[in-house]
C-alpha cells in the first residue's frame, strides 16, 4: 500500500510564477506508476471544491452484445456507479473539476462523505467554510479504511484533522516497545535553540560512524521487506540521535495539572517564560477565541463562523502588537547595552560551555608529538646555498635600507592611539 499526503498550492499561487507545470498531470503520472506495485492511498489539502458531482463515468455500463464484441479487442472495465456523496459544500471551482476528472482517469473515488462522518467541512478561511481535504482511492480498497471522518477544528491550523482508520494485519508487540498511553514521565522534551545550533551540528558530525551502519540496515531490510529488523533499527537511530541532542535542547518537563477547571502555576510560570509578552488582557482574549472555537465545532454555521472569525483576529492582531513591541524594546535594551555596558551585551550573545570530550592517551601523545617536532623543510630550504644570497645582484632601496634609532621607535610609539 502507498500512502500519499498531497498539498496543491492554489490557482492563483505565486508558485505558477515559478513553475510551469501541471500538477494534477504529474499526480496522475505517479498514480499510473505506483498502480502497478500496489493499491493507493491519497489524502490531504487539494484546494478543490467538487461539490457532490460524481466521480465516475455515469451510465457507463454496455449493452451485453457490445461487450462481447469489444473484448475480443480490448479489455474495458466500465465504471461502477457508487452511491451519492454526502458534502455540506455544494460549491465547485476549477481544481474540483480537475480532480474529478483525474479520479474519472486514474479509477480512484473520493472517500468524503461515503464512509463515517466525513460530510463536514475541512476548510474555516477567512472568506467562508469548504470541503478542500480529501481521502482518495480505488473502490476495491474501500474495505481497508474501518473509519473515516472530518475531526473538530483547533487552534493551530484553519483545516480540520482527517482521521483514518486502516485495517492492517496485526503483529505482536513488544512488551519493551509498549507505552502506557497516561504515563508520561519517561518521555523526553526537547525545544529548539537557535543559539546551540552549531554546536548541535557538530556533535552530530561525530556520530555520523555509529549511524552510517544503522542507515545500511535499513536500506538492506527494506530491500528484505523485513518489518521487524526495520523498526530495531529505526528506533536505535531514534535513541542515537535524542541522546546527541538531548544536552543542547532537552528542557524541563512542566508539572502536570492536577486541578480541574484551572492550569496549574508551573504552566502559567513556563508560559510567562516562554512567552514574556502574553499579558492578561491577550490571555483574556486567548479564552473568548477558545470558547467560540469550541461554539463552532458544536454548530457549523455561518453565524458561529464569523464569531470565531472577528474572535481569531482580535486575538491574533493583539498578540502581533505585544510580540512586536516586546521585540522592540528588547532590541532597544541591548542597543543601550551596547554603548553603556558592553559586558552585558556580550553576554546575551556568549556560545554556550561544552564539555569537550576526552581524548585518548594516544592521541595526546600523537598531538604534543607533532607540536614538538621539527617542521617540514621543502628541498629549496635543505639544498640552501649562502653564496647565493652573496653573489646575487638583486635590488636594494637604500629608502628601506636605512638605519632605525630607538628614540625614533620611541617616538612612533607615543603617537599611536591608545
Amino acid at each position: 500500500m502507498y500512502i500519499a499526503c498531497v498539498y496543491l498550492p492554489p490557482s492563483n499561487s505565486n508558485y505558477f510564477k515559478h513553475y510551469d507545470v501541471d500538477l494534477f498531470f504529474d499526480i496522475e503520472n505517479q498514480i499510473q506508476y505506483y498502480s502497478s506495485l500496489g493499491k493507493i492511498i491519497l489524502t490531504g489539502d487539494f484546494n478543490a471544491r467538487t461539490s457532490n458531482l460524481p466521480d465516475y463515468i455515469e451510465s457507463d455500463q454496455l449493452h451485453g452484445g457490445l461487450t462481447r464484441f469489444l473484448s475480443a479487442v480490448f479489455d474495458y472495465c466500465s465504471d461502477e456507479s457508487l452511491e451519492s456523496r454526502k458534502t455540506s459544500d455544494l460549491n465547485t471551482n476549477d481544481y474540483g473539476y480537475k480532480l474529478l476528472s483525474l479520479c474519472r482517469s486514474s479509477g480512484l473515488r473520493i472517500l468524503n462523505g461515503r464512509v463515517g462522518d466525513s460530510s463536514e467541512f475541512t476548510f474555516a478561511g477567512g472568506r467562508g467554510l469548504s470541503v478542500i481535504d480529501y481521502l482518495i482511492l480505488a473502490p476495491d480498497a474501500f474495505r481497508l479504511i474501518s473509519d473515516f471522518r472530518i475531526d473538530d477544528f483547533n487552534v493551530y491550523s484553519d483545516h480540520a484533522p482527517l482521521l483514518i482508520s486502516l485495517i492492517c494485519r496485526s503483529h505482536q508487540q513488544n512488551d519493551h516497545d509498549h507505552v502506557n498511553a497516561g504515563n508520561f514521565e519517561n518521555i523526553r522534551c526537547l525545544k529548539w535553540d537557535a543559539d546551540s545550533a552549531n554546536l548541535a551540528r557538530t556533535a552530530i558530525s561525530d556520530k555520523l560512524n555509529a549511524m552510517y551502519p544503522l542507515i545500511e540496515n535499513l536500506q538492506q531490510e527494506r530491500r528484505l521487506s523485513q518489518s521487524s529488523p526495520i523498526d530495531d533499527s529505526v528506533d536505535s537511530f531514534s535513541a542515537i540521535l535524542t541522546d546527541t541532542l538531548a544536552p543542547y535542547f532537552e528542557i524541563a518537563r512542566p508539572a502536570p495539572n492536577r486541578t480541574q477547571g484551572s492550569r496549574s502555576y508551573s504552566t502559567r510560570k513556563h508560559d510567562q517564560l516562554d512567552k514574556p509578552w502574553f499579558t492578561d488582557e491577550l490571555r483574556s482574549k486567548h479564552k473568548t477565541y477558545l470558547s467560540t472555537l469550541y461554539a463552532f465545532n458544536r454548530n457549523k454555521n455561518v453565524t458561529t463562523h464569523e464569531a470565531l472569525r472577528l474572535a481569531k483576529k482580535t486575538y491574533k492582531s493583539l498578540e502581533y502588537k505585544l510580540k512586536r513591541n516586546f521585540q522592540r524594546h528588547e532590541g532597544n535594551m541591548l542597543d543601550m547595552c551596547r554603548k553603556t555596558n558592553p559586558i552585558v551585551f556580550y553576554k546575551r550573545f556568549a556560545k554556550k560551555n561544552v564539555k569537550c570530550k576526552s581524548q585518548s592517551l594516544p592521541e595526546f601523545f600523537k598531538h604534543f608529538k607533532n607540536l614538538a617536532s621539527a617542521p617540514d623543510c621543502d628541498d629549496d630550504m635543505l639544498n640552501f646555498d649562502p653564496d647565493f644570497i652573496a653573489n646575487s645582484s638583486s635590488a636594494v632601496f637604500d629608502e628601506l635600507d636605512m638605519y632605525i634609532s630607538e628614540s625614533e621607535v620611541v617616538d612612533c610609539i607615543k603617537n599611536l592611539k591608545t
